[in-house]
């Protein structure tokens, strides 16, 4: 079974990565196609929490699941086509407009008919907003909960990892939370800690997961093996949908410090 890893040019060779981007390719992210020759690791996130979820029989007909900042993104719409009953959130209220042209106003926005059929979306799928720095007491509802890379868009190191604590109550014992967040990959001591993007750092992690812990859930071990693949080593240049630029986008800088993504797998305590 997966565990709580860093982003890898490995994975998207591995045959679960396979199966599951044939449902991605219908999906447009970030300005580019998903599915093809092209490495993404939005698509990486996207397939990650679905494969993480799946293997753990949380895909299933009568599972509840509640996705955050869940943006435009295709997760609710597959988890719905499997019969899971989804509660979508998104929150437009954010001030600086920076993300305005990402953000799900309503269940429409969630619209995939090719993913899912727009009758079963309407039947099992819920839109609220909810802010990620106030999530209200929804305690004991779900059996999984997820975020793609919205975690560190709350302000400050402190505020995602409250919000990724926080957003446990919403589980049923047992549950399982996948959330996605910017991992620094240039130092374990600087890094940018408050502001519109932060970026965590291996000992933020490691602190949060001894923290996470002691409070009597867990984290599933964390891999942070970086791949040694080219692609694991090339630096994404805007504008990001520039192929000649780019062979891939694993890697990124942001304000000066190499980033990719870490996914962080979390079972609530019974």
């Amino acid at each position: 079974m997966l565990t709580s890893k860093l982003c890898a040019k490995s994975d998207f060779e591995t045959e679960w990565f396979q199966r599951w981007r044939p449902i991605m390719a219908h999906y447009a992210g970030n300005n580019i196609r998903l599915g093809g020759a092209f490495l993404h690791r939005k698509e990486w996130e996207l397939v990650f929490i679905c494969q993480a979820l799946d293997e753990r029989g949380l895909l299933e007909r009568g599972k509840k699941g509640i996705g955050f900042a869940v943006g435009r993104e295709p997760l609710p719409a597959i988890f719905a086509s499997r019969g899971c009953d989804i509660l979508a959130t998104d929150n437009s209220s954010d001030s600086n407009g920076a993300w305005s042209d990402q953000w799900a106003s309503g269940k429409s926005d969630l619209s995939q008919p090719e993913i899912c059929d727009p009758s079963v979306l309407e039947s099992h799928v819920e839109f609220r907003q909810i802010d990620m720095n106030h999530i209200p007491m929804l305690v004991n509802e779900f059996d999984f909960s997820w975020s793609c890379c919205a975690l560190e868009h709350l302000g400050s190191l402190q505020s995602g990892f409250s919000f990724l604590f926080s957003q446990l109550q919403c589980l049923k014992p047992g549950g399982v939370a996948v959330h996605t967040m910017e991992f620094n990959l240039s130092s374990n001591w600087r890094t940018i800690e408050t502001g519109q993007t932060v970026l965590y750092r291996r000992k933020d992690v490691e602190r949060f997961v001894k923290f996470v812990d002691s409070q009597g859930h867990v984290v599933e071990a964390v891999d942070f093996t970086e791949g040694r693949d080219p692609a694991d080593r090339f630096i994404a240049r805007q504008p990001w949908d520039d192929l000649k630029k780019n062979v891939a986008h694993l890697r990124l800088k942001i304000g000066g410090f190499v980033c990719t993504s870490l996914a962080l797998i979390i079972r609530k305590g019974l």
